[in-house]
């Protein structure tokens, strides 16, 4: 929201959101400040409230989604709601309401694992996690509304996101708030995994740019070209948080089908003229300087009793599990 508002002069906005345990209306106090946005608390599966917003709108963004994969693991049927009837909801009011573009967001995650060749747009999709599967089955059911309806689709599948304000059970923030209260920074088998920690105003002007010139029916690739293991990325953390010992770093079981790359192909996306702005180094100094400096905003997040549960249930089976217990 706050990156059109601010780099698109001439957009107007309905902001759609459930405010679930992720979302928080204080993250929106800057874009509600404008007379260019308007909040809407409500969920993408109400048909009602879709129908009556899309009456009201040219071009839609579906960012909505359930996407930590670890949770879909423990249970996926908020996935499967959320993932896959919201997106049809979604759409169906779309095509009844002719708007002119729909940008459905994904992931690389539909690819799979791309150990050594950088996926391309056209590649087969092939999800190994419920939180994927949920992302691909959207994926095809925006094409068939495209193909069968005439719903002008497009999509853009982007790298991890890195910024300020995301959630604390998402591994960047969940990293740099360990480190800064001197707990174990876990880490899935070797720390290994190799991710495109892509800063989030390079994801939000790519997609903004497909939504804009992308073509109907076409997918996007996003990556900033800043792959690194997730141990590298613990290291950096630490680094920029003047902890230069490893001390803190844990490593724990690792997750169900875990995919240990996504290598994209970015070339679909830079004939748009579309170019990264920043480097892994800067994301993740800016990153945590702004943890460090908005401690409030996710302290209480981190202390709430549902966040502690949740930790436990994904990471204690895995910490039982690298111990052998």
């Amino acid at each position: 929201m706050n990156w059109v508002l601010e780099n698109d002069e001439d957009a107007t906005l309905i902001g759609l959101d459930v405010l679930n345990y992720r979302g928080r209306e204080e993250n929106l106090s800057k874009a509600i400040e404008s007379k260019r946005f308007e909040f809407v608390e409500g969920n993408i599966c109400d048909d009602e409230l879709a129908r009556e917003l899309m009456s009201k709108v040219d071009h839609v963004v579906n960012f909505a989604a359930e996407s930590f994969v670890d949770r879909s693991v423990l249970d996926h049927r908020p996935f499967v709601q959320s993932n896959v009837v919201g997106v049809d909801v979604l759409m169906r009011a779309a095509r009844d309401s002719g708007v002119a573009k729909f940008l459905q967001i994904s992931t690389p995650e539909v690819y799979g694992p791309r150990l050594t060749d950088a996926a391309v747009e056209d590649d087969a999709l092939r999800p190994r996690n419920p939180y994927a599967g949920c992302k691909a089955a959207a994926e095809m059911l925006s094409r068939a509304y495209q193909h069968t309806f005439g719903l002008p689709v497009v999509y853009t599948r982007g790298a991890n996101a890195v910024g300020p304000q995301q959630h604390i059970e998402n591994v960047v923030p969940l990293f740099i708030t360990n480190a800064v209260d001197g707990e174990p920074v876990p880490l899935y088998g070797s720390g290994a995994a190799v991710r495109d920690w892509t800063h989030v105003d390079d994801l939000n002007a790519a997609n903004h740019l497909v939504l804009c010139e992308g073509e109907v029916g076409n997918a996007y690739n996003i990556a900033g070209g800043n792959e690194r293991s997730l141990i590298d990325l613990a290291r950096a953390v630490l680094s920029e948080l003047g902890r230069e010992d490893e001390d803190l770093l844990e490593f724990i079981g690792d997750r169900p089908a875990h995919d240990y790359r996504y290598h994209l192909d970015t070339t679909k996306l830079a004939e748009l003229g579309w170019r990264p702005r920043h480097s892994f180094e800067s994301t993740i100094a800016k990153t945590v300087e702004w943890y460090q400096k908005n401690e409030q905003w996710w302290r209480q997040v981190k202390e709430s009793k549902q966040l502690k549960q949740s930790r436990k249930e994904i990471y204690e089976p895995k910490r039982s599990a690298s111990t052998g217990a």
